[in-house]
């Protein structure tokens, strides 16, 4: 009994890891609101009056803030701190 148990409990295991390394990879949700948008270049925004900058778990809010997308990062600037994420 302890042996077909145990091998069913491996069956599982294998199946739940197996399946967890077809899953693709999802990307965190990148998201931008502040009280004005203004747009520099093709890569680089600009946000002035309570910008907030989501990605993922990751918020950051600032008076104002210059965003810049590249094609695998994102970069925030404010006034006190840079913060660099994947895309």
């Amino acid at each position: 009994m302890f042996s077909k148990t145990s091998l069913v409990f491996a069956g599982l295991v294998m199946c739940s890891v197996v399946s967890g390394a077809n899953a693709e990879a999802q990307k965190p949700v990148f998201k931008m609101s502040g009280d004005q948008f203004k747009r520099i270049s093709n890569t680089t925004t600009l946000i002035n009056g309570n910008a907030v900058i989501e990605m993922g778990k990751t918020e950051i809010k600032a008076d104002k803030a210059k965003v810049v997308l590249n094609k695998n990062k994102v970069t925030v600037y404010t006034d006190t701190i840079v913060a660099t994420g994947k895309k």
